[in-house]
């Protein structure tokens, strides 16, 4: 092997690896957490990747007549923060946001991926509708698969955004899979797509 190709190669493999070494993910305290916010923190995150530091931040705001999911991801910059993306969700019967956050780098591009589930509660004396939904930030756009039912009749109905499709086949499988795990629908998924 001729030593230019070969020094390329040794370069090539320590940038990788030196991506790798500077990426990480990190939990955080409520009290650390460095934006500003309303509610209760539910999850708080700090995480590297090749586009800088981030933080990714759920909160819970209850009042008389909702509660309300704020999902938020901000990226610092040199002149504090910058909101890169906000998820709002709402109901009247409360929401349930359990830790079931993936933060990695599906296809390996050293840009982290962020994947969450959640529930969303609807009226049991009614039948009012409830449904738990995964959404995928890829390239700090947003992806959703739903699942909606109402309470005491079998009628779910899963849907998955049709932008699914052009996403890399990484990532659309760790999302289709990360919600055949947690919520366990893999049969509607499988055939949706």
């Amino acid at each position: 092997m001729p030593a230019k190709l070969f020094a390329f190669i040794c370069l090539a493999v320590c940038s990788v690896q030196g991506l790798s070494a500077q990426m990480y993910v990190k939990e955080i305290p409520a009290e650390t957490v460095p934006v500003p916010y309303a509610g209760s923190i539910l999850e708080a995150r700090e995480f590297k990747d090749a586009l800088g530091l981030h933080y990714y931040i759920a909160t819970d705001v209850r009042t008389d007549k909702a509660d309300s999911l704020f999902v938020r991801c901000y990226t610092k910059t040199a002149d504090g923060f910058v909101q890169d993306w906000q998820i709002r969700d709402f109901s009247p019967y409360g929401i349930t946001y359990e830790t079931r956050l993936k933060i990695k780098d599906i296809d390996g591009d050293g840009i982290y991926e962020i994947v969450f589930v959640y529930r969303v509660e609807g009226d049991v004396l009614n039948h009012g509708i409830l449904g738990e939904k995964l959404l995928l930030h890829y390239k700090n756009k947003k992806y959703a698969i739903r699942n909606t039912a109402h309470y005491g009749i079998d009628d779910d109905k899963v849907t998955m955004d049709k932008a699914f499709d052009v996403l890399p086949k990484s990532v659309k499988a760790f999302a289709i899979n990360m919600w055949n795990k947690e919520v366990g629908s893999s049969d509607i998924v499988q055939e949706i797509h």
